[in-house]
Parts: structure tokens; sequence; C-alpha cells
């Protein structure tokens, strides 16, 4: 039973108290009776308050319910908390950003980590600002003869050190496992791969080895352009206005563009294009798909207002972005 105070006592006693009256004199018979009269005899006085056990249970009730609510202040500190943490991640970007192009000018002699080197490939990045970097970088290639084993990372691991980068098909295959056994609510990097013959390794720097890989691959295909454009001659008689514009520009100038584009995959005008295939035609002797599509749209541009129009490639009609390419490189 509730606890009642001695107001509440007193009130119920004194109700009792007219009820019984109300009955001995035989003005009613039954209780519902009874508290009909009393309310009609009752005069007009303000609501009933609530009893102290239910303002106690109603005062609890409200402040559980201010703790479960969230306050402007909370919400300024989760945003602001949000903002800092963004804003460190851009820093620590620009911060190595700004180390690479000391690296490559000379003036920083300490080499970039993996994680660092790995971040900073993920972005938009050329021949001039990772070339040096990449070329210091302390980690070479190695090969390893076991197979690798995917486990959870143990409780207090320490975070793994790899000695070497393993070779791309190594790393990809890593990668696909682990992906395959990460469950819907649990993260990648819960997982390590294994290798008898090498060590731990995260799924983080098996992506950064792979992007350092595909780097280095790149920095030759760049050096193969410069040098081929120191060997190419352009001969003038043979360009038509308005495409003979090409021999005012010095090849330092065409090689200072070359060494400051981006490598890595953008997108210009609708089309994703991996910069680094922009190149291949200086080994293969032959334009790629990427290069067709990249020279049409650079052409369309670039002379828009001298009268000189092309025709809607026949690739563009397909939405799916392997049936493009194929045809492309089938025109091209």
């Amino acid at each position: 039973m509730a606890e009642q105070s001695t107001d509440d006592f007193k009130s119920t006693f004194a109700l009792l108290q007219t009820v019984e009256k109300l009955c001995r004199t035989g003005e009613v018979r039954k209780l519902a009776d009874a508290m009909a009269v009393i309310e009609s005899q009752a005069p007009e006085s303000e609501p009933k308050k609530p009893r102290h056990h239910m303002q106690r249970v109603q005062a609890s009730s409200e402040a559980n319910m201010t703790q479960l609510r969230f306050s402007e202040s909370a919400k300024k500190t989760q945003i602001s908390r949000r903002k800092k943490n963004k804003s460190q991640k851009v820093q620590t970007l620009q911060r190595i950003r700004r180390r690479a192009k000391l690296l490559s000018t000379g003036k920083f002699k300490t080499d970039l980590t993996l994680e660092e080197l790995g971040s900073l490939l993920e972005q938009l990045y050329c021949y001039a600002l990772v070339a040096k970097t990449l070329e210091l970088f302390r980690l070479k290639e190695v090969q390893v003869h076991a197979s690798h084993k995917i486990q959870r990372m143990n409780v207090g691991q320490p975070h793994p050190q790899p000695e070497g980068i393993l070779s791309r098909e190594v790393c990809t295959a890593a990668i696909s496992e682990i992906d395959m056994r990460v469950e819907e609510k649990e993260g990648n990097a819960l997982y390590l791969a294994r290798w008898d013959d090498f060590g731990y390794v995260t799924i983080e720097q098996l992506r950064a080895m792979v992007l350092v890989i595909d780097a280095r691959v790149a920095m030759t295909k760049v050096e193969a352009a410069l040098k081929w454009i120191d060997m190419v001659a352009i001969c003038s008689s043979a360009e038509e206005p308005p495409f003979n514009d090409c021999a005012s520009y010095p090849k330092e100038v065409i090689k200072d563009c070359v060494e400051n584009m981006a490598l890595n995959t953008y997108t210009t005008a609708g089309e994703d294009i991996e910069g680094v295939r922009l190149l291949d035609f200086c080994e293969k002797k032959w334009l790629s798909s990427t290069c067709v599509r990249a020279g049409l749209i650079f052409l369309a541009r670039h002379y828009v207002m001298k009268n000189v129009g092309f025709i809607l490639p026949d690739w563009y009609p397909f939405e799916e972005g392997p049936r493009r390419n194929k045809a492309a490189a089938t025109n091209g």
C-alpha cells in the first residue's frame, strides 16, 4: 500500500463521517448517491493538488526525462567535437603534404611512415610532390613464401610495424579475405593478416602498400614521358590551324605540366580519368581509351571559341563504364 500522510488520513475520515450521517438521516441508501450529494453540496474550490507520493513520482519521472533529453549545450559540444576531429584530420593531411614538399626540395630529411604515405597517396598527387618521397622511403618490396592467415586482433596486441612492402597480388588477396570475414556490425580494423615469414599487417597498411606500389609504377611512366618530350621533334609544317599553336609552348612548360598533373583517378566533364594512363602511349606507342576520351574533352574545351566542332563519340550512349571504355578503345 502507498504511504499516507496525516492530511490524507484526516480528509478520508471526514468523508466517511459525512457518508455515515447521510445514511442515518435516510437521505441516501447507496454509496454512489452519497457521493453525488456530497459533490452537489460542496462549494466550488480549487482543483485538488496531487498527493505527496504522486508528486514525488512525477518529479522523479520528470528528472529522468530531463536526463534523456539533449540540451543545447550538449548538442553544441557534440558539433564542436566533430568539427575539431575533422579539422585535426585536415591539419594532419596538410602537415603530411607539407613534409612531402620539404622532402622534394631537400629541406627535410625524415621520411614518412607507411600510414602517412598511404594517406598522402589516397588524395590527388603528382610527380613533383611524391617522387622524392618515394625515393627516400625506407621500406622496399619483399617476397613471402608462406600463405597468409586472417585472425582477430588480440586485446593489448601492439600495432604492427612492417619491415617491408609485400607484392600487390599478396596485398589484394589478403584485403579481399579480410573484407569477406567482416560481419555486419564489425569493422575490418579488427582483423589482421599474418605471414609466418613476415609478421602481422593491418588492412590499412595493406591498402597503403598497394598505393605505394602503384605510385612507384606511375613514377616510372612519368619519367619515360619526360624523356620522350626531350627527344620528340615537332614538325611544324605538318600542323594545320587551329592546331598549330602547340609549337608555341616550350618543352619546359610541357614538362612542368606533366610533373604537376594528377596521376590517380579524378573526374572531369563527367568522365573518370586516371591520370597515369594518359602517359601509357610513351611505352606502347598506342593511345588508350583514357587518352582518347581525355584528348577529346581537352580539344572541345580548348578550341571552343575557334569554330571547331567534335562529333559525339560512339561510346557515350553506353551508361556502363566498362562498355564505354571498350567502345572507346575500339575507336581509338
